[in-house]
């Protein structure tokens, strides 16, 4: 079964300097994916590199993952934070 939702994701970096005052809200590098595939079973938010790009996201360092097509290295970025009709983390 395909599990679909509105995702609004955005720098954590960024939320922490608007909530400091140091940058303004609008400022916040965010982005709204209105039809985002929902993995139950996922551990790890899984990005697009053109959504990483405009998030300003940073690499961190790399991983193993377990794909259907096998153990694959992936980058792991700096957090981002998102919210869904249902829940939020860190906004």
């Amino acid at each position: 079964m395909r599990h679909t939702t509105e995702i609004e994701i955005a720098n954590l970096a960024d939320v922490v300097l608007a909530n400091r005052g140091v940058i303004n809200s609008e400022d916040v590098r965010r982005v709204t994916v209105k039809d985002a595939l929902v993995d139950t079973g996922a551990t790890r938010l899984s990005l697009p590199q053109p959504l990483i790009e405009q998030l300003g996201l940073t690499p961190l360092s790399t991983a193993k993952a377990r794909t259907a097509n096998g153990i694959v290295d992936r980058i792991i970025y700096s957090l981002p934070v998102f919210k869904t009709p249902c829940f939020s983390v860190g906004m």
